[in-house]
């Protein structure tokens, strides 16, 4: 028998079809034994037509498989460096705007009290009538204002 992968014949050019064939490149079918070969081969001795041993065609199909593997392999990491450079991002934006909203939780805190301080002290501001409950309302917005600086910040 012949070593050749490709054809049959000793006439002509050779050809290579890479994995299993299906067809001969005639259009005729393939027998499969431990080999390959088109139908007509027996028939037509003069044509060349496909040869092609089985081992051959197994391990061009493996080598395939093995590149769309690597390839998957690949394109996944990239998927999940791209992924995890979004969650970096996505982290840092997330940290930092939690540390302006708490600034500017802070400021007007510290706002919302002095304005109560200067509402409730009647003898600083002479416009304002006298409250009676000044201290109380004081007390209970500073309350708020630290409840709800301890809730957002957790």
């Amino acid at each position: 028998m012949s070593s050749s992968s490709s054809s049959s014949s000793r006439h002509g050019p050779r050809r290579y079809v890479i994995g299993v064939p299906t067809r001969c490149w005639c259009g005729q079918n393939i027998t499969p034994l431990r080999f390959y070969r088109c139908e007509i081969t027996l028939q037509r001795k003069t044509e060349s037509h496909l040869f092609k041993w089985e081992d051959k065609a197994f391990f061009n199909e493996i080598m395939m498989v093995d590149a769309k593997c690597t390839k998957i392999v690949h394109d996944l990491s990239a998927q999940s460096k791209t992924l995890m450079d979004e969650l970096d991002t996505q982290k840092y934006l997330l940290t930092k705007g939690t540390e302006d909203m708490m600034e500017i939780l802070k400021a007007n805190s510290l706002k919302m009290v002095q304005e109560i301080d200067i509402n409730s002290n009647p003898a600083t501001h002479t416009t304002s009538p006298p409250s009676h409950n000044s201290g109380c309302m004081k007390n209970i917005v500073v309350a708020v204002v630290v409840i709800g600086s301890m809730a957002y910040s957790t």
